[in-house]
Order: C-alpha cells, then sequence, then structure tokens
C-alpha cells in the first residue's frame, strides 16, 4: 500500500512506518549494543557446529588480533614516545672523568707482538685521533679524505692483525730506543746535566672535548718533568724526500697530528708541553726536529674544522649506526615473542 500525506506534510501509512522504525533503531545507541551481543551469542552457539577447517581459521584469526596487540612498538613509534636520540647516545658513551683520563693514559697501545690491545681500541673508539687530524680537516695533500676517516672510524682498521707486521708498527720501539740513547748522551754531556726519559702512554684525551684523542710515541720528560711530546716516523730508506720533509716540507698528515697530540696530551697530563720532537728513523740513519706548540694554528684553524667535522658528518653516520643496531634488537625481540605466542 502506499503512504499518504497528512496535515503538515508527513507521511502516513505502512510505508512511512517502518521508515519511522530504522530511524529509531539507527538513532537508538542501545539498538548498536544490542545487536552486537546478539550476534555473539549466535557466534558462540555457532562456533562448535562448524566443520573443523572453519573452526581453525576462526581460531587463528582471533589469535592473530590478540598477538597483534600484545606485539612492542614499531622502532619509530619507540624513538617518539621516548624521544630517544642516538647522537647523544654516542656523546655520552664518550663523557669522562679525570679518573678515566688517567686510566686511558696506562693502557697499552700494542701486545710485544704488534697487535693492537683491545684496551686502546675500545679508548678510541667514536673518537677523531690525531694521526688523521689532517683528513679530517680536509686539508690539501692529506693522506685520507674527511669521508675516508668517517668511514675508517666506523670499521677501526687499525685492530685488523695484518698491521702488526707493517714496517712502522715493527721498528717503532727500535726507533723509539734511538732516539733515547741520542738524548741521553746529550744530557749527559749538558752543563749541567741532567736526567732524560721518555714515557710511554695508551691514549690522550681531552676530558672537556672528548671526542678528540691521540696516542703519542711518548711523554719526553727532563729530571722527572714532563715537558715535550714525541712522534716517531720511520721509512725503510733515508731519501732526499724523506730528508725534505723532516727539514722545510712538513706534511700537514704530521704537523697536525703533532699539533694536536700537543694539546691533548697538555689536557691530559694537565701541564703545558710546548714542544714536539718528530723523529726520522731509518735503518741507514735518523734525524729529529722539534716543532713548537702553534696555539694560534691549532684554535684558529685545525679546531674548528676538527668540530665541525666530527658534529656535521661523522656523529650523524655513528647515530645512524646505533639506530640500526636497535632496530634490529626490538627485531630480535619481537621475533621471539611471536615464536613463544605460536607454542602457547
Amino acid at each position: 500500500s502506499r503512504s499518504r500525506l497528512g496535515a503538515g506534510g508527513r507521511s502516513f501509512g505502512p510505508r512511512a512506518s517502518a521508515d519511522r522504525r530504522r530511524q529509531m533503531i539507527a538513532l537508538d545507541p542501545s539498538a548498536t549494543v544490542l545487536a552486537a551481543l546478539i550476534f555473539l551469542v549466535a557466534l558462540a552457539l555457532l562456533l562448535p557446529r562448524l566443520t573443523s577447517g572453519a573452526r581453525r581459521i576462526m581460531e587463528a584469526v582471533v589469535k592473530e588480533g590478540s598477538a597483534a596487540s600484545e606485539q612492542p612498538a614499531s622502532p619509530s613509534k619507540v624513538d617518539e614516545d621516548m624521544e630517544w636520540d642516538p647522537a647523544k647516545e654516542v656523546m655520552d658513551s664518550l663523557r669522562l672523568t679525570a679518573e678515566d683520563v688517567a686510566r686511558f693514559l696506562k693502557v697499552d697501545q700494542r701486545y710485544p707482538n704488534g697487535q693492537a690491545h683491545p684496551d686502546w681500541l675500545e679508548a678510541r673508539r667514536n673518537r677523531v685521533t690525531a694521526s688523521r687530524f689532517a683528513s679530517a680537516c680536509g686539508l690539501k695533500g692529506a693522506r685520507s679524505t674527511p669521508e675516508g676517516v668517517v668511514n675508517a672510524m666506523m670499521q677501526m682498521p687499525e685492530g685488523d692483525r695484518s698491521n702488526a707486521g707493517r714496517f712502522g708498527v715493527k721498528y717503532e720501539d727500535v726507533a723509539r730506543q734511538a732516539y733515547v740513547q741520542e738524548r741521553r748522551r746529550a744530557a749527559s754531556e749538558a752543563d749541567p746535566p741532567y736526567a732524560f726519559a721518555v714515557r710511554e702512554v695508551g691514549v690522550c684525551v681531552w676530558e672537556q672535548e672528548p671526542w678528540l684523542a691521540a696516542s703519542p710515541d711518548g711523554i719526553v720528560c727532563e729530571n722527572g718533568v714532563p715537558c715535550g711530546l714525541l712522534e716517531v716516523k720511520t721509512a725503510r730508506f733515508w731519501t732526499d724526500e724523506a730528508e725534505e720533509r723532516l727539514s722545510t716540507n712538513m706534511p700537514w698528515d704530521w704537523v697536525c697530528q703533532v699539533q694536536g697530540g700537543m694539546r691533548l696530551a697538555s689536557a691530559a697530563l694537565g701541564t703545558h708541553l710546548c714542544w714536539c720532537d718528530v723523529f726520522l728513523w731509518t735503518p741507514q740513519r735518523s734525524g729529529c726536529r722539534r716543532v713548537a706548540f702553534d696555539a694560534e694554528l691549532w684554535e684558529g684553524s685545525i679546531f674548528p674544522k676538527l668540530r665541525s667535522f666530527y658534529f656535521e658528518r661523522f656523529l650523524p653516520r655513528a647515530a645512524d649506526k646505533v639506530r640500526a643496531r636497535r632496530r634490529r634488537a626490538d627485531g630480535t625481540v619481537r621475533k621471539r615473542m611471536q615464536r613463544k605466542s605460536k607454542k602457547k
């Protein structure tokens, strides 16, 4: 039957009544809840009658939903919730106390066979070291590039056992003893004579700038007082080029290394070292050049470039590595939870 229009334009009749009932149900929240309860009761009654295959599918769907709700948040969610900063984690790992600085000075650089000592490697981790200063600064003629230094710091090739057989590593101690003998002879002939010694150290770190490090070949002491630094260089043959490097055309790698070494050793020892003896040794002959500390060169050029390199180039890469390691760890935990859930 058709609905008819009554007063005010309202429709009445069977169709109009059905339309109004549907509107009332849609607007009534209790009706929705009631419908859901009826569905759940019907499902509970129906589930035992399902075939075994259908029942397994239904149970798997329910189990998957509950397992998903128990899974840990994704790494990105963890980062957001905890405001975790991987770069800060790297820098926090470098923080030192005065006791740490003193302890680093005492670590062994190498074993007697020339292999790098684990404590020495750990002290250098995530720190740009003096032998790489020129390359990190991007100076012309340096043996590497800033990107090459980043890669080397990430991989730490100095820990490779094959380095123990390198010429420089093999003859470093021989060269140091040759320097000590020459200087002791001169000290005994001086007026007045004085006691001379070279103190071997591990890693020199600056407590206020812990992202820098240096491993000098020795601290020069006169009458027991530290006064200078020793940096040993070795070569297979004494050539005109080697003599030129030592006398008039010292490469930037050496310059930055000795300037940085003096600054870091001074900070670690708590005393000012104002010079460094660069001792070039070959099986045929040797030579020595004393280099004074250049505060203007260090403060005005080398140090600012190193800071820029570390915080703009290396630290972001190191943070990415920490972030990736954390994601792998989160993935491992998630897989273990999934395996436990399946066993249940």
